[in-house]
């Protein structure tokens, strides 16, 4: 696992397995209605090894709560696969 401080943020790159995927979504409690077709999407993507590591990282807050990330996140879920990905924590939940 890599590791970057910036400011309070603190950014690793992890391997996101379904498991911890479905955790992580235990902690998305104030973030916009799904979108089923992106999560479609995605897990399409992710089943076809199309799905690639991208500059955007998975945010959690100051407490832990879920930033973004979560169609990501259900699309682990969805298509049972495992993902690299960007994790941000304490990012402030105004950013």
């Amino acid at each position: 696992m890599n590791f970057l401080k910036y400011g309070q943020i603190e950014i690793t790159s992890e391997v996101v397995t379904p498991a911890v995927a479905e955790r992580w979504l235990e902690q998305n409690d104030c973030n916009r209605r799904i979108r089923n077709s992106a999560v479609s999407q995605y897990a399409r993507d992710m089943e076809r090894g199309e799905w690639h590591m991208k500059p955007i990282a998975i945010c959690f807050d100051e407490k832990n709560k879920l930033g973004n990330g979560q169609h990501t996140l259900k699309a682990i879920i969805k298509s049972g696969i495992e993902q690299y990905l960007l994790i941000a924590r304490n990012v402030p939940r105004e950013s």
